[in-house]
């Protein structure tokens, strides 16, 4: 929302807002972040299988 309102002028390198956006998005993109592959993993674990992360 933040960054919808300070408008076209966040998309300058060098604005400070631009780079936190970026940053939320990278933090959202991690795999980390993806419950549904978590419960996956964490499942397989407990049944003595290996976790197999799509992401390696």
């Amino acid at each position: 929302m933040l960054n919808t309102a300070s408008s076209g002028s966040s998309l300058y390198g060098d604005v400070p807002i631009q780079r936190i956006e970026r940053d939320i998005q990278a933090l959202n993109l991690h795999a980390l972040m993806h419950l549904n592959a978590n419960l996956e993993r964490y499942g397989r674990m407990l049944c003595g299988l290996p976790p197999n992360p799509m992401y390696l």
